[in-house]
């Protein structure tokens, strides 16, 4: 009888460990398709924050992934020049922006901060007259700057035609 009870008993636990071992392979199919799954969602994500970003500066997505990797290319080609790595790169040209904008804030006497929100009011105000006029931010300071240029203009026009009326001799007839 004793010998009954040992092979039952390890009968039983050879079954057990064979579904253990059934249902450890299960979870692995499982997490497999879940891995996909999650992959297939990440990857719809990227391709919908494509969309939205080339969408917002008008070009396709191919277009968009084509500038983004000449952009990244030319980044790569700056850092080795400078003989860093593209992280190192980053770095330096992120300390860099940070002097300039601390120096032109001490310049004007203000924070960081308040330098910075000055310019993002500032940045509102224009997109705030670009819109009113029916135009995209950088079309509306492309036409601000055409039309300095040509107050500019003609204000030196109208310098010089006063200097050279100045400078011709004042005949009188006396």
């Amino acid at each position: 009888m004793n010998m009954k009870k040992a092979w039952a008993t390890i009968s039983l636990g050879a079954l057990i460990a064979a579904l253990s071992v059934s249902s450890a392979f299960a979870a692995d199919s499982t997490s497999d398709v879940k891995a996909a799954k999650h992959a297939a969602i990440k990857q719809a994500k990227h391709q919908a924050s494509l969309e939205k970003h080339a969408a917002a500066k008008g070009l396709t997505v191919e277009q968009f992934t084509a500038q983004r990797q000449a952009k990244e290319a030319a980044l790569k080609q700056k850092a080795d020049v400078a003989g860093k790595t593209v992280e190192q790169y980053k770095a330096d040209m992120k300390a860099q922006r940070q002097a300039k904008l601390e120096q032109a804030a001490q310049k004007k006497g203000l924070t960081v901060e308040e330098y910075n929100a000055k310019k993002q009011a500032k940045h509102e105000e224009v997109k705030q007259a670009a819109a009113a006029q029916g135009l995209s931010v950088q079309d509306y300071k492309k036409q601000q700057k055409e039309q300095r240029q040509a107050a500019h203009a003609a204000k030196q026009a109208q310098k010089k035609a006063a200097k050279q009326t100045a400078a011709q001799p004042q005949t009188t007839t006396d």
